[in-house]
């Protein structure tokens, strides 16, 4: 991940691992050159990527003469240090208590999947998401968890916030309202095209026809019964990501849903569909009166050349 990448370059060094008068104090009350070095690599590690760090990864050349120059130790130290167990494992926890950062427990675990769960209201993306969480746990000083951990807390709070986002779509749905949905997904009188298929068919250009089509599909959606309002429930990029789930998905597919997703996936279509219907009809009617003025306007100029040949005439008679 390249959240998760160590710097190599001069100025992300400078940044991201330049030791204050305090962090020298702190890493120069350690007797050897060895620990010096180990302590100040942990630290390093701790602030970014946000873990402990083990012999098994491997540490950039150029991060690790950045380190050993600022506390007076040769890069070669490390390979000593490394093999001591118990003294990284003492230092790390030296680490923690100096400078306020927590073990990632059960506690933090339930305290971050509430965080995490209100960011995927807005997204679903699991990369984004883990992004998120990586950024908040160091904000927290808490200690970044193995990758698996991450990935599983951010695939909980994805299906409890799409659930939620469901419920809150397909909560207040009355029998009639369900009926009409499942219409939706029916074939279009002998035509092989469904309902939805129609609604978010492209119309194509300005045109009075057009228009015609775009209110009559806007005039059926009315007759849905689904309130406009309702796309207010959900943050509205979660919103547009189910409605292109659902105009992405066939009829057949669509019906294999649960009943929950279906009808929350049928309601986000139907008011995305709206916005795009209303966003059309209002453009395609501008785009169309502006060719009828260009039209007058061409008209009326030729109309105006005419006529001025003839008045031309007539003051040279």
């Amino acid at each position: 991940m390249q959240l998760l990448a160590l710097p190599t370059g001069l100025r992300e060094l400078e940044e991201r691992y330049s030791f204050t008068p305090s962090d020298l104090e702190f890493i120069g009350a350690h007797r050897t050159n060895s620990n010096r070095l180990g302590i100040a690599v942990q630290l390093c590690f701790l602030r970014h990527p946000g873990w402990a760090w083990t012999p098994e990864e491997r540490i950039p050349a150029t991060m690790l003469r950045w380190i050993a120059a600022q506390v007076s130790a040769d890069p070669g130290d490390i390979e000593s240090y490394a093999k001591r167990d118990p003294t990284r494992h003492e230092h790390f926890l030296e680490l923690l208590q100096e400078y306020s950062w927590r073990s990632f427990g059960l506690h933090e675990y339930r305290e971050m999947s509430a965080w995490l769960m209100n960011q995927a209201r807005s997204t679903d993306l699991g990369m984004a998401l883990i992004t998120l969480l990586i950024s908040e746990l160091r904000h927290r000083r808490i200690v970044v968890p193995v990758l698996p951990v991450l990935e599983r807390l951010t695939i909980a709070a994805r299906s409890r916030a799409r659930r939620k986002a469901y419920r809150a779509l397909n909560g207040d749905l009355t029998f009639e309202q369900r009926q009409h949905l499942d219409r939706l997904l029916e074939l279009r009188g002998e035509s092989r095209q469904t309902w939805l298929g129609w609604l978010r068919q492209a119309i194509g250009a300005a045109n009075p026809n057009n228009i015609l089509a775009c209110i009559e599909r806007l005039t059926f959606i009315l007759q849905l019964h689904i309130p406009i309002d309702w796309a207010r429930r959900i943050h509205q990029n979660r919103l547009v990501q189910i409605a292109r789930e659902g105009a992405g998905t066939d009829a057949a597919h669509l019906r294999s849903f649960s009943p929950e997703r279906r009808y929350a996936t049928l309601v986000a279509t139907v008011l995305d569909t709206t916005t795009i219907l209303i966003d059309e009809t209002l453009e395609m009617h501008e785009r169309f009166l502006g060719k009828l003025f260009k039209k007058a306007q061409r008209k009326h100029l030729a109309s105006f050349q005419e006529q001025g040949k003839a008045i031309n005439d007539k003051v040279r008679l």
